[in-house]
């Protein structure tokens, strides 16, 4: 999948794709400091086109990461962490913190809180301190995995809804540090392709963590359908491995991008500052 590089852009603004199907690395942005009007609109064509930002911030805070979030939308703190957290805008992933949230082990492809009439629609992670080995976070398109289906398996899933629940096992919410399903446990039906009304381009709205089957489907028939169309969506073309280091900082658009986290040994620390966008 290629990408247009001609964009208007600040001079002091540099770019460098990160890979064919997704992902921006921008430099010449400082955002310790108020962000200028032209470097905002710099920063939402390249969202809009890459679908992921990155930004070296070594000694980025989290007034300033709200700052930057408030670029894309209004920031929400709607996971519920089992600890009270320090910020109105920013939570922590980390297996390390009291108030850390969603930190020990590998994490399977997803799009965060598709089990809510409106999920998130971006995020970012800003990396404080990170294993030596492991623990990367990889990105699929799922606009460009949509793109990829031969036309006669987007027929066969055109006007399917699937499924989608908080349904956290009480280990699971145990090692995420969140509140247990139990007592939140909401569920939506979203289609499975999801179409964005400002540009028309679909995206596979099917989750390897919370997709529990096709609405309607006979379970078996839903299993194989839903693993179909996965090997389309899980495509290592259409995909981005981000290794981080400290002062990293990943925005990305949630509603179209899938992410995963690799494992890493349970005895490293690991922490990221996340901000969650509407």
């Amino acid at each position: 999948m290629s990408m247009e590089t001609n964009l208007d852009l600040p001079f002091s603004v540099k770019t460098q794709t990160l890979a064919p199907a997704l992902g921006v690395e921008i430099s010449g942005i400082n955002l310790d400091a108020p962000i200028s009007l032209d470097h905002i609109e710099a920063l939402r064509t390249l969202y809009h086109r890459y679908h992921l930002l990155l930004i070296k911030a070594p000694s980025l805070t989290g007034d300033a990461q709200a700052r930057f979030a408030d670029i894309f939308g209004v920031t929400s703190l709607r996971e519920r962490n089992k600890k009270k957290v320090e910020s109105n805008d920013n939570q922590f992933v980390s297996n390390v913190r009291a108030d850390g949230i969603f930190g020990k082990g590998e994490l399977d492809y997803h799009i965060d809180q598709l089990f809510l009439e409106e999920p998130l629609k971006a995020l970012i992670l800003y990396a404080v301190e990170m294993p030596e080995h492991g623990g990367d976070t990889i990105f699929v398109n799922a606009e460009a995995a949509y793109e990829s289906m031969p036309e006669g398996l987007k027929r066969r899933i055109d006007g399917l809804r699937c499924l989608h629940a908080r349904a956290y096992d009480t280990k699971t919410t145990d090692d995420w540090n969140v509140v247990e399903s139990s007592k939140d446990s909401p569920s939506w039906i979203h289609p499975m392709v999801h179409t964005d009304l400002n540009t028309g381009k679909r995206a596979l709205w099917v989750n390897k963590i919370t997709t529990l089957g096709v609405d309607g489907m006979a379970p078996e028939e839903s299993d194989a359908l839903i693993n179909e169309v996965r090997d389309y969506l899980y495509d290592p073309a259409l995909a981005y491995c981000h290794s981080w280091t400290p002062g990293d900082l990943i925005l990305w658009n949630n509603l179209v991008l899938q992410h995963a986290r690799a494992p890493f040994a349970p005895t490293a620390r690991r922490t990221l500052r996340r901000t969650a966008i509407l």
